[in-house]
C-alpha cells in the first residue's frame, strides 16, 4: 500500500462522519504526507489549510493525528515507530502552529474594539476592565495618557495615579464588586504629571462603575468608565459666580432705584391734584404717576426675583385674615383696570386663614390676569375659593389655547411666558415664578392643568395656619 493511500483511505474513512470538511482533511493529510517524506518545510508553510478557521484546523488535526494512531494499533494499517513517531511530531507541531495563530488574532484589535475606542476617545471617556484583585484586564486607551509607553494590562490603575485621592475609586471598585451594584460618584483625582492640569490641582472626574458577570452570574471583575469634567466644573462656577454678580447688580439697581422713583410718584400725584396745575398737565401728570406705579410693581418683583435666586424665600408676614375679601378687592382693581371683560367668583365654607394679604392680592393678581392675558376675550374668568377642607384652595380658570404639554413642566420657571396672549406682555415672565415663590412660603402647593374640555385651571392649596417653628 502506497503512503499516500495508507495516509488517505483509512484516516477519510474514519473520519467521514466527523463534520470535519474532506477539503481541510485533503490538505493536512497532504501536508502530513509531505513531512513523512522528510520535507524541510516549517510548519504551516506551503500549508493549503491555513485558511480555514483556527479551532477547525486544531480540531482536524487532532483527529487525523487520534485516527492514525487508532488505526495503526488496530492492526488496520501498518506503520513502524518512526513513522508514527512522525506522525506525533506533526500533530505537536502544527497544533503549536495553531496556539500561535490564536494568540496572534487575541491580540489583533477586532472592528468591534476599533470603533468602540474610536468611539471613547472622542467622548473622552477613560474605559477600563478590571478583574476582582483590580489588576487592568482590559483598555482600549494603552496609548493614551495615562497609560502612554507603558504595558498597563497586569498592572493595578494605582500605579497609573497619584497618591491622594485613589483610595476613593479602589473604594467604588471594591464595593461594586462585593455587591454586585452599579455606582456613579464625581471623584477629584491628582493623576500623574502627563494628566495633570496646568495649576497643578485635582482633575474631577465622573465616573461610573458597573460589575462583569459571567454566564453563571458570578462577578468576575468590574468595568469601569471615567469621564475628565474639570473644565465644565470650572465653566459652571464661574457661570454661576457671573449670575451671582449680575443678580446682585439688579437688587442694588432695584434697590437705589426706589427712592427717586418714590419721590417721581409722590410729586406728580400732589400735582395732580393742585387746582393750580392746568388740566392739560394734569393728565400728563396722571399718566406720570401711573407709569411710576407700574414701575414700583416691576421693581419689586426684580427685588422679589433677586431674593429667591440669592438662596432665599419671598418674605412673609402672616396674619389672620379673610382671604374671600382679599379676593374680591383684588377682582374689583382688575374689573376697573379692564372693564370689557368679565370675572366671576364663586366662594363656599369658611374662607379665613393666616395669610399674609398684601402677598395673597399679589398671587390672586398674577393669576388672573395671567388668564385675562391667555384666555379667551369672549370668555369669562372665573375664580373659585373653597373653604369647606382643611386647606383653603383657590382656582383660577380660562378658555382659550390650551397650553403646550412641552411648556407644562416649566410654566412656573423665571422668564417663562405663555403661548396665545391676546394683549402685550407687560411684565418681565417673572410673574407665576413669583406667584409659586409666594405660594411655598405658606408652605402651599400650586398646580396648573390645561384640556380642551376645561380650559386652563391654576390651583393654589394654602395650609390655613403656618406649621410648627415657622
Amino acid at each position: 500500500m502506497s503512503l499516500d493511500e495508507l495516509l488517505r483511505r483509512p484516516v477519510l474513512a474514519a473520519l467521514h462522519s466527523s463534520g470535519i470538511p474532506d477539503a481541510l482533511l485533503t490538505a493536512l493529510l497532504d501536508d502530513l504526507a509531505t513531512a513523512l517524506r522528510g520535507s524541510q518545510s516549517s510548519p504551516g508553510q506551503h500549508d493549503a489549510a491555513n485558511g480555514h478557521p483556527i479551532g477547525a484546523r486544531a480540531a482536524a488535526i487532532s483527529a487525523i493525528g487520534e485516527s492514525l494512531s487508532a488505526l495503526s494499533l488496530s492492526g488496520a494499517i501498518r506503520a513502524t515507530t518512526e513513522e508514527m513517531s512522525a506522525v506525533h511530531a506533526w500533530v505537536r507541531s502544527r497544533l503549536l502552529v495553531c496556539v500561535d495563530d490564536l494568540a496572534a488574532e487575541k491580540a489583533m484589535p477586532t472592528k468591534r474594539d476599533v470603533a468602540l475606542r474610536r468611539a471613547l476617545i472622542a467622548a473622552e471617556i477613560l474605559f477600563i476592565e478590571f478583574d476582582r484583585e483590580l489588576r487592568i484586564r482590559w483598555t482600549p486607551d494603552f496609548d493614551r495618557p495615562p497609560f502612554q509607553g507603558r504595558a498597563a494590562v497586569g498592572r493595578s490603575a494605582e500605579e497609573f495615579l497619584g497618591h491622594d485621592d485613589k483610595g476613593e475609586l479602589t473604594a467604588m471598585l471594591r464595593r461594586v464588586l462585593a455587591t454586585g451594584v452599579p455606582e456613579r460618584a464625581e471623584i477629584a483625582i491628582t493623576p500623574i504629571v502627563s494628566l495633570a492640569p496646568l495649576d497643578g490641582g485635582p482633575l474631577d472626574f465622573l465616573v461610573a462603575v458597573e460589575p462583569i458577570r459571567e454566564a453563571s452570574d458570578a462577578i468576575v471583575g468590574a468595568v469601569c468608565a471615567s469621564t475628565n469634567v474639570t473644565e465644565l466644573k470650572r465653566t459652571q462656577f464661574a457661570l454661576r459666580e457671573a449670575v451671582a454678580v449680575r443678580d446682585l447688580m439688579v437688587a442694588v439697581l432695584a434697590h437705589d432705584l426706589r427712592n427717586p422713583l418714590s419721590t417721581v410718584r409722590a410729586l406728580s400725584s400732589s400735582f395732580a391734584r393742585s387746582n393750580t396745575v392746568p388740566e392739560r398737565v394734569r393728565e400728563g401728570l396722571l399718566h406720570v404717576e401711573s407709569a411710576s406705579g407700574r414701575m414700583d410693581e416691576l421693581i419689586g418683583t426684580l427685588l422679589d426675583f433677586s431674593g429667591t435666586r440669592a438662596g432665599g424665600s419671598i418674605p412673609v408676614v402672616r396674619e389672620p385674615s379673610d382671604v374671600h375679601a382679599v379676593t374680591l378687592a383684588v377682582l374689583e382693581e382688575l374689573r376697573q383696570a379692564m372693564p370689557g371683560r368679565r370675572l366671576t367668583m364663586d366662594s363656599v365654607g369658611d374662607t379665613s386663614a393666616v395669610v399674609d394679604e398684601a402677598r395673597v392680592a399679589q398671587v390672586v393678581s398674577n393669576l388672573v390676569g395671567n388668564a385675562l392675558a391667555h384666555g379667551s376675550p369672549t370668555e369669562d374668568v372665573r375664580v373659585m375659593l373653597d373653604g369647606s377642607g382643611p386647606d383653603l384652595v383657590l382656582a383660577v380658570r380660562n378658555q382659550g389655547a390650551t397650553i403646550p404639554p412641552t411648556l407644562l413642566p416649566v410654566l412656573f420657571e423665571p422668564f417663562r411666558r405663555g403661548v396665545g396672549a391676546t394683549s402685550h406682555p407687560r411684565g418681565l415672565g417673572l410673574g407665576l415664578y413669583i406667584t409659586r415663590e409666594i405660594v411655598r412660603a405658606h408652605e402651599g402647593t400650586i398646580d396648573v392643568e390645561s384640556t380642551d374640555e376645561r380650559g386652563t385651571v391654576v390651583t393654589v392649596r394654602l395650609p390655613r395656619a403656618p406649621t410648627a417653628g415657622r
